[in-house]
């Protein structure tokens, strides 16, 4: 049994690009890829569906060529699409994940329903074992220096006791309790997680031993050799082994030494055979007793630890049980530096305005420059969706074997269960939230991830939480003017010292599709129009920027590279369709429509640096220990925002 026995990369049309198999018994791409066109009809055959007919001339045969797959079977098609994680038989589980438009197949083998057999013997070394772990675990604790500016050292120890007095009296009760034997089956469901997090480590290590920010089915076949060697080191006996990136720095080759020596093979089997041939010559002339060879010379045999390979041998035996295996060893630099990004995507989906009365068609909207603030109108409705996503970004470049502590002002925020370095001192945080304690890695690395939903958090309900929207402010008004078929965009670029600009502001329209019938929802066409179903945006007012179609009913109201914060910015539009338009330059008035107009949908996207929506904010940063006290690195921190999935409906 193992977690990961074969992992197969294949395009969009599941074409293989590279396999690795672990155990030789593994099934082929070509079975896997059948086993799972056979469930895919199933699940079409449960829910009453069909698929196409590309796809339904699939058969489970295991001479499937998957050249002839039409469409990839991970696509979903007809609605129809496989799980993350797949029973493919009795015997084999698969996992796939898509990236970068490849598919990355791992395959594993169900595990077995395990009998465990306890003995009273066993219960007893247990005991003794753990009770002499937990008297070595409380002596480490009060020799920590790290919690004594808690004050709580001596407190804390005696909860340790008292837990240890617990669970040895509850120990004793179960020894009494229990028979001599028990058994008991244990199931091992695969965990999707365990495939996931693998797939992740290995695309970022991929990725950097590539020397590229995206792959593709040409770099993958290119560098074959080096990813086999990279799974070589990541995969130990089917279980994900060693996935620190500073460790397989120093176990694997530099990618340049590999392609030199697949490039000059035959002048490397030249040099072989002559050197053998000249090996083989001395060695006639020589005694016996002087055929040790060494870098040393001829004769003389070597111990020193750089001689066959024991240099590099010692150094992975040493690297598996190191404690910081994130970590280089020895790191020096000349320069020392610590440098923090704080980044946040916001994602906000929120209902459109009805007009009020200061929206009505009583004045020339050419000539009213009175700008009705969004915040106002904002406070009417609640958004659909308020989330933000953050992540802390960390770079270092110190020397030796430094501990860093960063302090953060959480701003109130509960966040949660945030996801943490592995370098980073867990029950430090949960001590004291905000507070990170970690030996860094000596290179780029996301220390933390966090999620906010500010509908459910305390801080954002008990006050305001158009407070956390980010520096950008808008307001969608439909159902304006006679024939309730203009809109009207109300966007505001707030005021921060911190920040000097909104970064690629672009606001884009969708409008709904006529011939798909979805325009329905958002307005009806006339029964008297002509049957010309196409339609467009009349632009009726603007005061930055430039609106423009882009095709496929999306229209884009984009702004300058560097927009000015304390801006108020209206756009108003009429929605139309080509035969109103014709009417208009004909001078003859086209009727009423029935309904309101409305976009589907308008999305927006920008970016800006020096401050975050969540304001969460980095107090200090430091080396408590580990380096030395005449060094002062130079420290940085910066705030990133950026749009997800911002959304006004």
């Amino acid at each position: 049994m193992g977690a990961i026995d074969a992992i197969f990369i294949t395009d969009g049309k599941d074409n293989l690009v590279f396999e690795h198999y672990i155990t030789t018994s593994t099934p082929s791409l070509q079975y896997v890829l059948a086993q799972l066109n056979t469930v895919k009809r199933e699940i079409a055959s449960n829910e009453g569906l069909d698929l196409n007919a590309s796809q339904s001339s699939l058969t489970s045969s295991s001479n499937i060529r998957s050249s002839d797959y039409s469409q990839s079977v991970f696509e979903s098609n007809g609605g129809i699409s496989l799980d993350s994680i797949i029973r493919l038989d009795s015997k084999w589980n698969v996992a796939w994940e898509k990236v970068d438009a490849m598919h990355f197949i791992m395959l594993g083998e169900i595990a077995s329903e395990n009998t465990d057999v306890v003995s009273e013997d066993e219960d007893d070394d247990d005991e003794e074992d753990s009770s002499s772990a937990d008297e070595g675990t409380t002596t480490l604790m009060s020799k920590n220096p790290e919690y004594e500016s808690f004050g709580d050292e001596g407190e804390e120890g005696e909860e340790v006791e008292a837990a240890d007095r617990t669970d040895d009296s509850s120990n004793k009760l179960h020894n009494k309790s229990k028979p001599v034997t028990t058994s008991a089956k244990i199931s091992n469901p695969a965990n999707p997680l365990q495939y996931f997090h693998f797939v992740s480590e290995f695309i970022e290590i991929v990725k950097m031993f590539l020397n590229t920010t995206r792959l593709n089915s040409q770099k993958i076949q290119n560098n074959s050799h080096t990813i086999m060697l990279i799974l070589q080191e990541m995969i130990d006996a089917s279980f994900p082994y060693i996935t620190d990136l500073n460790q397989l720095r120093e176990l694997l080759p530099n990618n340049s030494i590999i392609h030199k020596i697949l490039s000059t093979t035959k002048q490397l089997q030249n040099t072989a055979t002559n050197s053998l041939n000249s090996i083989a010559q001395s060695s006639s002339i020589m005694p016996s007793s002087s055929r040790d060879f060494s870098p040393n010379g001829i004769g003389q045999r070597s111990n020193s630890p750089s001689s066959s390979g024991q240099l590099l041998t010692t150094s992975i035996f040493e690297k598996s049980g190191y404690e910081t295996p994130w970590r280089k060893v020895n790191v020096k630099h000349t320069q020392n530096e610590m440098l923090v990004d704080l980044k946040e995507r916001i994602n906000w989906i929120l209902p459109s305005s009805k007009p009020s009365k200061q929206d009505l068609p009583n004045v020339s909207s050419y000539y009213n420059t009175q700008f009705k603030s969004s915040k106002s109108n904002s406070k009417k409705y609640q958004p659909v969706l308020a989330t933000i996503d953050g992540e802390i970004e960390f770079r270092s470049s110190l020397s030796s074997m430094p501990t860093v502590e960063l302090m953060l002002n959480l701003h109130n925020h509960d966040l949660a269960i945030p996801s943490f370095h592995k370098c980073v001192d867990v029950e430090r945080w949960i001590a004291r939230p905000g507070a990170l304690s970690f030996i860094p890695p000596d290179e780029k690395f996301i220390l933390m991830k966090y999620h906010l939903n500010l509908l459910d958090d305390e801080e954002a309900s008990s006050g305001n939480i158009w407070s956390y929207i980010g520096l950008v402010d808008c307001e969608l008004v439909t159902g304006l003017g006679v024939k309730k078929n203009e809109f009207e965009i109300k966007l505001q670029t707030k005021l921060l010292n911190s920040v000097k600009s909104i970064d690629d502001l672009i606001v884009e329209v969708f409008l709904p599709d006529v011939n798909s019938g979805e325009s329905v929802d958002y307005f009806n066409k006339d029964d008297d129009d002509s049957e010309n179903g196409s339609y467009s945006i009349r632009t009726l007012r603007i005061t930055h920027g430039d609106f423009e179609m882009k095709g496929n009913n999306r229209f884009e109201w984009k702004f300058e590279k560097a927009l000015a914060t304390g801006l108020n910015c209206t756009f108003k539009g009429a929605i139309v369709f080509d035969d109103e338009i014709e009417n208009d330059d004909d001078g003859t008035a086209s009727p009423a429509p029935k309904s309101i107009r409305k976009p589907k949908f308008i999305r927006i996207s920008y970016t800006n640096r020096g401050s975050i929506p969540s304001m969460i904010k980095a107090d200090s940063l430091k080396v408590v220990r580990g380096l030395n006290s005449a060094v002062k690195p130079y420290k940085g921190v910066k705030y990133i925002t950026e749009t997800g999935d911002f959304t006004l409906r």
